[in-house]
Order: C-alpha cells, then sequence, then structure tokens
C-alpha cells in the first residue's frame, strides 16, 4: 500500500508552475512521472543542474527519482534513504508544496525513512500552513489530501 501511495504521488508529478516550463523540464518531469527509468540517468543529470533553483523542484524531482529506483530495485541502502531525505527537506524549505506534503506523510507515517515522528510531521505542516498564510502557496496539505487524486492517505493514529 505504501509503494502504490508513492507510486500515486510521484505519477502527479506533471503539474502547472507559474512560469512557462521548458521542453526540457517538461520531458523530464515526464521520465519521472511515467517511470521511464532506462531515461532516469538524464533526468537525474539534468534537475542535479537546476538543484540550485529557487522553489526547490529539482530537489524534490531528484528525490522522486531515488524513490522511485528504491521501488524499482525493492531496496534502498541507508545512504540513498539520507540523500532521499535532505532533498526533499531543502525542498521543502524552499518551499516546494509536494516536498512538504511527502515529507509531512513520510515522518507521520514511518514510510520511507522507517521512523514515525508526529513532531516533525507537525513542524513540516505548520510551516508549510505559515506559508500558505502568508500567500506563499495558495491550498494547505489537508487540501491536497482531499482532491479527487489524493497526494496523501493516511489514517489516523492513536496517541499515546
Amino acid at each position: 500500500m505504501a509503494c502504490k501511495l508513492v507510486v500515486l504521488l510521484l505519477s502527479l508529478l506533471v503539474i502547472g508552475c507559474d512560469r512557462a516550463p521548458s521542453n526540457m523540464l517538461l520531458q523530464a518531469k515526464l521520465v519521472v512521472s511515467e517511470s521511464i527509468e532506462n531515461e532516469y540517468d538524464w533526468a537525474y543529470i539534468y534537475f542535479k543542474g537546476r538543484a540550485d533553483d529557487n522553489d526547490g523542484e529539482a530537489l524534490f524531482f531528484l528525490a522522486a527519482i531515488d524513490i522511485k529506483k528504491c521501488i524499482s530495485q525493492d531496496e534502498c541502502d541507508s545512504d540513498t534513504i539520507s540523500l532521499i531525505e535532505r532533498n526533499l527537506e531543502a525542498s521543502h524549505i524552499k518551499g516546494y508544496p509536494l516536498s512538504s506534503a511527502l515529507l509531512e506523510h513520510a515522518y507521520r507515517s514511518g514510510y520511507l525513512f522507517g521512523v514515525i515522528d508526529p513532531t516533525k510531521a507537525d513542524e513540516i505542516k505548520r510551516s508549510f500552513e505559515e506559508k500558505v498564510d502568508a500567500g506563499v502557496f495558495e491550498y494547505p496539505i489537508d487540501t491536497y489530501r482531499n482532491t479527487s487524486i489524493k497526494l496523501l492517505i493516511r489514517e489516523p493514529k492513536a496517541t499515546p
């Protein structure tokens, strides 16, 4: 179920943005969203070259490629998981909303990093919502979860 959730999330990556995207950017996003594994290397190089972007999008896609590689290999080493976490955190700090949503879900469910950390999940959600309140983002994380295509599917967990 968790792998299906991430695959669903990563399949939603070809989304609109405020600026006109380049053809290369759209192609690289398509490679990731359609899981075209034999094209991951060039897409990774493309996003690596854009890793210093202002909105965190490239870092998110770098993490997405690494996640998809882990899923296809059915295993992931600790160095790759650490890199995924660093890229998602940096992307979240830059303000990329899908990174915020994925990180919040990962820390709340324990999926991806193998650690359930509701405090960190709440911090990420709070940080995201502050950006929504400031007008940086249009929608809160819960709105993503409630759309017809669900980005976050969480089972309520009892708090100790």
